[in-house]
């Protein structure tokens, strides 16, 4: 799967099951292979991935050109404690590891800057999403306005419950909980939505991509498959050269 595809001055791509396990949080084997073959077809190298430990926080990396290869065949070296980066760097891979969780993608086309995050429900109400606005405004000095969001496949509301115990978290998005009988489920993108427009993004710059990784087989997902679950996606972002 690929998003900004009308721009010749950016790759960014989402993996499926199809591509196999492309995680080292699970059993590693084959992890770097299936990462190089998915990494091909859309003639990208391994050796130019940034990775991240996604420690479900809101914390933003500023990487650079001497970070590649960080977590790219292993995670002894990946960047620990952050769950969303930025560069302006040609050819980083800036890479994130989901199965649930939401994936964003950021690419300002002003300031030739993009950025990817990981957002779980932690990392949702700790507001990564507006982090990684102010990232791109501290470091590249950029206008909120001119920043294009994508929110890649996820668990939707229509499968994401919470416990009424960890309800209280989200009682500022009231208008975002659905009751079901002695269920509540979360919209998490339409969280984010709200985060990212009071963070200055244009709503018609945010662009939601519909699949759930829950419902749909062609995902990996922690909630529906559980002990059995023996993967993640790979979701990436790349700058090439204008």
């Amino acid at each position: 799967m690929q998003y900004f595809s009308n721009n010749k001055n950016i790759k960014c791509a989402f993996s499926t099951k199809e591509d196999g396990n492309l995680s080292f949080k699970y059993p590693y084997e084959d992890v770097v292979e299936n990462r190089k073959t998915f990494l091909k077809k859309i003639n990208l190298d391994i050796q130019n991935i940034v990775a991240m430990s996604q420690p479900h926080d809101n914390k933003v990396l500023l990487a650079g050109s001497t970070d590649k290869g960080r977590g790219a065949t292993d995670k002894d070296s990946w960047f620990v404690g952050y769950d969303g980066a930025v560069t302006t760097d040609n050819d980083v891979i800036l890479a994130i590891e989901t199965a649930d969780c939401v994936p964003l993608f950021f690419y300002d086309e002003e300031k030739h800057a993009i950025g990817a995050a990981h957002a779980g429900w932690r990392g949702v109400l700790k507001d990564i999403s507006t982090e990684m606005i102010n990232s791109f405004v501290k470091h590249f000095d950029s206008d909120p306005k001119d920043i294009k969001v994508i929110i890649a496949p996820h668990i939707t509301v229509a499968n994401f419950e919470i416990r009424e115990d960890v309800l209280p978290q989200f009682a500022k998005y009231p208008e975002f909980i659905h009751k079901k009988e002695d269920k509540y489920n979360i919209d998490l993108s339409l969280i984010l939505t709200k985060q990212l427009t009071t963070a200055g993004v244009l709503s018609e710059n945010i662009e939601v991509d519909p699949n759930c990784t829950f419902a749909n087989d062609n995902f990996y997902s922690w909630r529906r498959d559980g002990d059995h679950q023996h993967g993640a996606m790979l979701g990436i972002i790349t700058l090439k050269k204008q």
